[in-house]
């Protein structure tokens, strides 16, 4: 059961960030019902919520109920751990990216690396690093890889200072 609820959240999550997020509404979720069982009254959606809180509310609607269905406070607490368990010792991929990503870009981003990557548990924390040019940089586990217009630049720069020499003595 446990390895069903990282799988159910992770079929459309890509980022550690939105990961743990998802993971908080829905232990909300299950305490509610588990401490409100046969009190079931549906709380109006509060007028100003957020648009994260209302997304987090479309997400729960859409997550698989029979998961959710008959749970218990005990049954939740062994998933708590396993998902603890599974955030600890699953280092996420950071990708250095120019600009701040869009919720379409990050799910391309997502179903990419995890196709490409052959990993279907891959979770990656983004950043922003304006100064990368173009392109991005990732680091894993420690190693850093630079695939942007900066690091190209520095990797050639002898290379580019000599042809600039070239033209401008002409």
């Amino acid at each position: 059961m446990e390895e069903q609820f990282i799988d159910e959240i992770l079929k459309d999550t890509f980022t550690l960030d939105a990961f743990r997020k998802r993971f908080q509404a829905l232990r909300l979720r299950i305490e509610g019902s588990v401490y409100n069982s046969g009190n079931e009254e549906k709380k109006e959606e509060p007028e100003n919520q957020t648009a994260p809180a209302k997304d987090q509310e479309k997400w729960l609607e859409s997550f698989d109920g029979k998961l959710l269905s008959g749970i218990t406070n005990d049954q939740f607490n062994a998933i708590k751990q396993h998902v603890d368990a599974f955030i600890n010792s699953t280092p996420p991929l950071a990708i250095y990216f120019v600009f701040s990503l869009e919720e379409a870009q990050v799910k391309q981003v997502g179903e990419w690396l995890r196709k490409n990557l052959n990993n279907p548990k891959l979770v990656f924390d983004i950043k922003v690093d304006p100064g990368l040019i173009g392109g991005c940089a990732v680091v894993y586990k420690g190693v850093y890889r630079d695939y942007s217009l900066k690091g190209k630049i520095s990797q050639n720069r002898e290379q580019l200072v000599g042809e600039f020499r070239k033209y401008f003595k002409q």
